[in-house]
C-alpha cells in the first residue's frame, strides 16, 4: 500500500519528520525517520514506512503541533493522511460503529445519560431509553461500542 502525500502537507511533515529523527538516540529509529522524511518531501510513503508515518501524524495532530508550526490548511491534510492509513482506516470505521449504534437510539426517550471514569484516560458513557442501552468506551484508542441492547 502506498499513501500519497497532499502537495500541501509534504513540506511540513517532511520537517516534522526530520526533527523528530534529530531527537532519537535510537539509531534505527533515526534511520526510519530520516527515510521518512525523504519520503514524505517526495510524495510517496510505501508500505514500510506505514508505522513511523502513523506515529509521526498521531503525535503532531494530538500535540497540536503540526497546526501550530504549519497552519490549519496542513493540519487538516494531515487528518486526511492519517485516515488513508491502516491505523486511521481503523478509527474511521470504529466510528462508523459508534455512529451506527447511535443511530439505533433515534427517535427514542432518553431515561439517562451517564458519564464515567472506567481508569486513567478511559471513560465510559452508557445511554438509556426505555427499550434499549447503549454503552461505549472512550480512550486513547478512540471510541468504542462495548454494548448495545435494544428491544422492540
Amino acid at each position: 500500500m502506498t499513501v500519497r502525500i497532499e502537495e500541501s502537507a509534504r513540506e511540513a511533515l517532511a520537517v516534522e519528520a526530520a526533527a523528530l529523527s534529530d531527537a532519537l538516540t535510537d539509531p534505527l529509529s533515526r534511520a526510519s525517520y530520516e527515510e521518512l522524511s525523504r519520503a514524505l518531501g517526495a510524495g510517496e510513503v510505501e508500505d514500510a514506512l506505514l508505522p513511523p508515518l502513523e506515529q509521526l501524524l498521531e503525535l503532531t495532530l494530538r500535540t497540536g503541533r503540526v497546526r501550530r508550526l504549519h497552519g490549519p490548511l496542513a493540519e487538516a491534510a494531515a487528518v486526511r493522511i492519517y485516515q488513508a492509513t491502516p491505523a486511521g482506516r481503523a478509527v474511521v470505521a470504529a466510528l462508523a460503529e459508534v455512529n451506527a449504534a447511535l443511530t439505533a437510539l433515534r427517535g427514542r426517550t432518553l431515561d439517562g445519560i451517564t458519564f464515567a471514569a472506567k481508569g486513567p484516560g478511559v471513560y465510559g458513557l452508557s445511554i438509556d431509553t426505555p427499550d434499549a442501552q447503549l454503552s461505549l468506551e472512550i480512550g486513547p484508542e478512540g471510541v468504542l461500542v462495548r454494548d448495545l441492547s435494544v428491544g422492540d
